[in-house]
């Protein structure tokens, strides 16, 4: 999108601001496409009002608190199965060399 310039969505225009963000209107639907090979696939989902995209400081310090939380779930939960982990740095270390290795030999179980 060029901010300044208008843009038609089924047969009502809008203005995009020179900010370049775009107001989302009640009505919008987007359609995504995927094409896998030779098949594509499309699904239409409708946006809720612009109101409710607001993601607000609180529910950004819940998403925080959430990630951390699943982080030393993850960490608890892998060292159960391997008692030679003993601080979260080793578990991280060996998250790399696992995701290392998935990358350079994806063939390898």
């Amino acid at each position: 999108l060029n901010p300044g310039k208008s843009t038609s969505d089924r047969g009502c225009s809008q203005s995009v601001p020179k900010s370049g963000i775009v107001p989302v209107p009640p009505t919008t639907q987007v359609t995504i496409e995927i094409r896998i090979g030779p098949k594509n696939f499309s699904y239409t989902v409708r946006l809720p009002p612009a109101s409710m995209l607001v993601i607000s400081d609180e529910l950004t310090d819940l998403l925080h608190q959430l990630d951390e939380a699943a982080a030393q779930f993850e960490y608890e939960f892998v060292r159960s199965l391997s008692r030679r982990l003993r601080t979260v740095q080793e578990a991280e270390d060996l998250q790399v060399r696992f995701l290392g290795s998935e990358c350079f030999f994806p063939s390898c179980p």
